[in-house]
């Protein structure tokens, strides 16, 4: 696992501490939500950074440097970004070769949660 891509994502303290004091299970547990979240993030509005530009534009100015690293490397291409895809993408670039399984499933869950959740519209 890269820990210093870990650690960049964090605010210094939580790096600090993580650096200091974590375990190696601690480490794993974080950079495996890191993922997740990056995911997320990546898989915007259906995964439309692969196709639309100015999604895609965004993600390259994302605080974040694994957004913006890994958009880089999955490129606008003129196919939306699948869950599959970017969890490969991001297990790859934070090294949890052994996660890529529960990531997919993570960010898989979370692309069926936002199918059927009810629009404001329909909630009332």
């Amino acid at each position: 696992m890269r820990r210093d891509r870990v650690s960049a994502e964090v605010p210094y303290p939580v790096a600090a501490w993580l650096a200091a004091n974590a375990s190696p299970e601690t480490w794993e547990r974080v950079a495996r939500d890191l993922a997740v979240l990056v995911g997320r993030r990546l898989l915007l509005n259906d995964g439309e950074a692969g196709w639309e530009a100015g999604a895609f534009d965004r993600l390259s100015t994302d605080p974040s440097p694994a957004v913006r690293t890994i958009a880089a490397a999955l490129g606008c291409s003129g196919a939306r970004w699948t869950a599959h895809r970017v969890a490969d993408a991001v297990c790859e670039f934070f090294g949890l070769y052994s996660a890529r399984r529960v990531t997919y499933d993570r960010l898989l869950d979370d692309c069926r949660v936002l199918q059927t959740a009810p629009t404001a519209r329909e909630s009332g």
